[in-house]
C-alpha cells in the first residue's frame, strides 16, 4: 500500500480517486519507522528521497527554520512524486495549543502550510 502511489500512480486515476499524499508512521522509538522509510527509498531508487531531522530544521535565528522548510518543500514540488521523511518530528511539532515557544508554533504552522500546498 505504501508503494502504490509511487509505482502505480495511474491506478488511482483509473479508480477515480486521489492518491494519498502522505503516511504518518507513529510509534515508540525502536519500532522500525526509520528502517521502513529507508526501505521504501531503497525500493524506489528513481523517486527522490528527502530525509530531515528536527535538529536540521531548528535554527536559533528567527525565520531561518521556516525558510529551510519552504526550501525543502519547493524541491519536493519540483521533483514530485517524492518521499519526504521527517524524523524526530515530535520534538518540535507537539500540540500547537500547548507549545512553549513562539518558534515551535511558527515551525509547525510553516510545516502544516507546506504540507497543505502539496497536490
Amino acid at each position: 500500500m505504501i508503494e502504490w502511489p509511487l509505482k502505480y500512480d495511474n491506478i488511482f486515476e483509473w479508480l477515480g480517486v486521489k492518491p494519498p499524499r502522505g503516511i504518518l508512521l507513529s510509534g515508540p522509538p525502536g519500532t522500525g519507522k526509520t528502517m521502513l522509510a529507508m526501505a521504501i527509498a531503497g525500493e524506489n531508487p528513481d523517486v527522490p528521497f528527502y530525509k530531515l531531522t528536527a535538529p536540521e530544521i531548528v535554527s536559533s535565528l528567527s525565520g531561518q527554520s521556516e525558510e529551510k522548510i519552504r526550501q525543502v518543500f519547493q524541491g519536493v514540488k519540483e521533483k514530485a512524486p517524492a518521499v519526504v521523511f521527517i524524523d524526530e518530528l515530535d520534538s518540535i511539532a507537539g500540540k500547537r495549543e500547548s507549545a512553549n515557544k513562539d518558534m515551535e508554533v511558527r515551525i509547525v504552522a510553516q510545516l502544516a502550510s507546506c504540507l497543505d500546498e502539496l497536490d
